[in-house]
């Protein structure tokens, strides 16, 4: 049987009123529409608009130092296991130790858990910046000629307080190909964001949304794929990495 390693906590009430009046208030202020694109979006290539599906009381997931399990075991044996290994980085490239990460994002089909908080939790990196984080695709979701192409959702601020927090969402595109961002309702109200789409890979005997294999030649990942797929058969979860990403965030400093 399968280990319990990401279990899915209620949301409280208060949690979610406490969530929804944030949201009023964001919508109105550091996220207003009218404004972000002009303020929060000039602040930093990366950054992106929280959205109304953020909330508050995550609770802390944890595997080991610097690798964490975000999606539950069903979730892992019934849609596609992707591997997210990030690099968090200063202005000069320096890592940003013990990053700190608050996360959402949506299920295979494209829906967000409101209820509990399956799919979301808070975690750091390690000591050097590195976190690998262990989760699934997220499906596209929105109306038919506006959909939004599948992305995690985080928060990664410096515990040190030396550097700005970042508000993001790094998306998965089949073939790598940013024109699946082109739809997204969000272009409405903000900048289209081509640099947030993840370089995507496909586990070299997986074939998936188009993706380019993982070359041979990256070992160091091919390794990291390996030890997942250790880590799940250990956890008696039935499933292997099938795609995944690896990517380098550079925070801004404060003046």
């Amino acid at each position: 049987m399968a280990q319990d390693f990401a279990p899915a906590h209620a949301i409280t009430f208060r949690h979610k009123l406490f969530s929804t009046a944030r949201l009023i208030y964001r919508n109105t202020t550091t996220d207003n529409p009218l404004v972000w694109s002009w303020w929060r979006g000039r602040q930093h290539p990366a950054a992106d608009l929280e959205g109304p599906y953020y909330v508050t009381g995550s609770p802390e997931r944890r595997l080991e130092d610097g690798r964490v399990i975000l999606a539950n075991a069903a979730e892992l044996m019934e849609d596609t296991p992707f591997l997210l290994v990030l690099h968090i980085r200063g202005p000069s490239g320096e890592p940003v130790k013990n990053t700190e990460f608050d996360w959402w994002q949506a299920n295979g089909k494209g829906v967000y858990n409101n209820v509990t908080y399956n799919l979301r939790g808070k975690f750091q990196s390690d000591e050097h910046g590195d976190v690998e984080i262990l989760s699934i695709i997220p499906g596209k979701y929105g109306p038919e000629k506006y959909i939004r192409a599948g992305h995690f959702h985080f928060i990664v601020s410096d515990p040190a307080n030396k550097h700005r927090p970042l508000t993001t969402q790094q998306y998965v595109c089949r073939a790598n190909d940013s024109a699946e961002m082109d739809a997204d309702f969000l272009n409405f109200v903000r900048s289209r964001r081509p640099g947030n789409m993840l370089q995507s890979w496909a586990a070299s005997d997986e074939k998936c949304m188009e993706l380019p294999p993982l070359s041979p030649e990256k070992r160091e990942m091919v390794t990291k794929v390996a030890w997942w797929n250790t880590k799940m058969a250990e956890l008696n979860v039935n499933a292997t990495v099938v795609a995944g990403a690896e990517t380098t965030i550079k925070l801004n400093a404060y003046a």
